[in-house]
């Protein structure tokens, strides 16, 4: 993901992205507790996840490192003793527009095969016209799970929060059709409209109609209401990852849930409301022509488009062989 960052928190990353040997060895095995909201957060329907600690509060009595250069104490995420708590706010008063959505950079950018496991991520923006409170991090290092995130405990005035919403759907779906232009390589380079491709949005099912083959997943945040165990598991959901930023995330086993080579439509769409079997909320996130832009990332990939009229997004990705 590449939004969100102030410049000084850019600046910090350059400055501290250096290696301790030793250290994360040493963190190997030891118990892991959840991240911290560091950069601020909409509730676009007033639902809101479960965060550590209070609101525009810092309580960092845990495990730190002091970078020798600048001699700034950086407190570890996931430590029971360090946890903080950026702002967040209600949006449920009035329609949350959406200023950007940013697709996970390596579906931008990488053709993927069949026996892949893909991580997609989507995370919704909004520019604020008044700044919301979050924390300064610094990535310290690591790579993939073994990422080490930070805070100095630093307050700042963000001019972007990140936007929740409890009625975001994720589906997954096979396509018939080849929906970009392909350069020799057969890489996409650009994408086809859905009207010359013969697919439509149905509103009911949440689905693309017309040349689309089987669907993989379909499933919606608030699904999760009242459930638990291994179902629970299964249901779409948002997180709040390292650098302290909500985000939708979704692994895809593609060896395991696959309909053979092609490409595959992932859209992240807004329902209208909830299911009958839940309590009522109504849907306050939208995607807004003139307002709503895609967070363009590096090309080799999926093309992410905007359908404002039936408030979703989509990539397609292309899966090959090997």
């Amino acid at each position: 993901m590449r939004f969100g960052k102030t410049k000084l928190v850019m600046m910090l990353l350059v400055a501290i992205c250096i290696c301790v040997p030793g250290l994360l060895s040493a963190k190997k095995g030891e118990e892991s507790f959840g991240n911290n909201l560091s950069l601020p957060v909409i509730w676009a329907e007033g639902k809101a996840l479960d965060m550590r600690g209070v609101a525009m509060q810092a309580t960092l009595d845990g495990p730190s490192w002091t970078d020798p250069e600048t001699n700034v104490k950086w407190y570890y995420q996931q430590e029971e003793l360090n946890y903080w708590q950026a702002e967040s706010a209600d949006g449920s008063g009035g329609p949350v527009n959406v200023s950007w959505i940013d697709w996970g950079d390596n579906l931008e950018a990488q053709i993927w095969t069949i026996r892949s496991i893909v991580r997609t991520e989507v995370v919704l923006f909004q520019d604020l016209a008044t700044p919301m409170t979050g924390y300064e991090m610094a990535y310290l290092w690591g790579d993939g799970i073994e990422e080490v995130w930070a805070t100095n405990g630093n307050q700042y005035d963000s001019n972007q929060a990140t936007v929740f919403s409890w009625l975001a759907r994720y589906t997954v779906q096979k396509l018939d059709v080849v929906p970009y232009t392909e350069d020799a390589e057969g890489v996409p380079v650009a994408a086809l409209s859905n009207e010359d491709l013969g697919l439509s949005w149905n509103t009911t099912t949440r689905e693309w109609e017309g040349p689309v083959g089987v669907t993989l997943y379909n499933s919606a945040v608030w699904e999760a209401e009242g459930v638990d165990g291994k179902t629970l598991s299964e249901i779409y959901s948002a997180e709040l990852n390292v650098p302290g930023k909500v985000i939708y995330g979704w692994n895809w086993n593609v060896k395991r849930n696959n309909d053979g080579t092609g490409y595959y439509r992932i859209t992240f769409s807004l329902d209208p409301q909830t299911g009958p079997d839940k309590t009522p909320v109504n849907c306050n996130t939208f995607f807004t022509d003139g307002t709503t832009q895609i967070l363009p990332g590096n090309p080799g990939g999926g093309i992410p488009q905007i359908d404002y009229g039936n408030n979703l997004t989509y990539i397609d990705l292309k899966i090959i062989a090997r």
